[in-house]
């Protein structure tokens, strides 16, 4: 079967990299952008509506246990400081967790917790992987339109995904507007 039969969007970690770092060597921009919608992480006090700009970008599920490798797996990306624009725009400074893993596994969410993740996505790690092997500065941009935890997860998603995708793009045009490198 292929992409097309399955009806499916090519999301994750994989097809992120893969496309930035197309996207890089065909544009060789000044900075790389993920932005996009994300769930959030109740506990690491993420609410419904959120718009969240990276301060540091993790994967969750790359799990390698031999020595040295642990830091690797996770990543922990650092983002561009652009603490001026997100106050003057209103967005929430936070970590941004990545992973190609989407159902209720309590080792992820022990890591969301443990590296105080707010918004869990599918793409921003991967996409901050190739900023740092390019040496471009990146960030992520993330509304939250569920919670990762709960019993209502797909309903709370059909329900913010409209709102929160439109008071994405108004943010962005905003930050677009305000950001100079």
């Amino acid at each position: 079967m292929n992409l097309k039969e399955a009806a499916v969007h090519c999301v994750g970690t994989q097809a992120a990299t893969l496309t930035t770092y197309l996207g890089f060597e065909y544009f060789h921009p000044d900075l790389i952008i993920s932005i996009g919608t994300a769930g959030g992480v109740k506990q690491n006090h993420a609410a419904l509506k959120d718009i969240y700009l990276s301060q540091k970008i993790y994967f969750y599920d790359r799990r390698l246990s031999f020595k040295g490798y642990h830091e690797y797996g996770l990543g922990g990306y650092q983002s561009i400081n652009l603490s001026p624009i997100d106050k003057k725009i209103g967005f929430k400074s936070g970590i941004i967790c990545s992973g190609d893993s989407f159902d209720d596994n309590p080792t992820d969410y022990n890591v969301f917790i443990k590296q105080n993740c707010a918004a869990i996505g599918m793409e921003a790690a991967g996409v901050a992987w190739v900023s740092m092997l390019t040496k471009t500065p990146m960030i992520a941009i993330k509304g939250v339109t569920n919670f990762v935890k709960g019993d209502d997860i797909h309903q709370q998603y059909e329900s913010n995904f409209a709102m929160v995708t439109l008071e994405l793009s108004k943010k962005l045009k905003e930050f677009l507007k305000s950001v100079t490198l």
